[in-house]
């Protein structure tokens, strides 16, 4: 899957309201390296989520997940950023369930009645 940069604009809102919604966040580095034009970072993020983050009502629930920052400098000040957490760990956290695709649910159902059937099959 490939992702439009977002511009600095777009980028501050993301932040604002996943920020908004994870508070009490905080973020633990176990590997920072910088070079003359990046600082890469790498760790885990830490919150709660007590607000609405992308229409799912808050939750309440702990989150943790691992995280990595690249950010691109020119005189002292970040010009291109590149992050990557691990979206489909905070989904599962969160206790969203994922649903398979319409081609995907026919071999999910013979595989189903597959086991169904071996458990009485003498």
């Amino acid at each position: 899957m490939t992702c439009s940069p977002l511009d600095a604009e777009a980028f501050k809102a993301f932040g604002m309201n996943f920020y908004a919604a994870f508070t009490d966040s905080h973020h633990q580095f176990e590997q920072v390296i910088a070079t003359d034009d990046q600082v890469i970072t790498c760790g885990t993020f830490h919150a709660t989520h007590l607000g609405e983050f992308q229409g799912l009502p808050p939750t309440g629930k702990r989150v943790k997940l691992e995280v990595m920052h690249i950010d691109r400098l020119e005189q002292g000040e970040i010009v291109e950023h590149w992050g990557q957490g691990d979206a489909l760990g905070l989904m599962q956290q969160l206790g969203i369930v994922f649903l398979p695709g319409p081609k995907l649910v026919p071999t999910l159902l013979k595989v189903g009645v597959s086991k169904v059937l071996k458990r009485f099959s003498p």
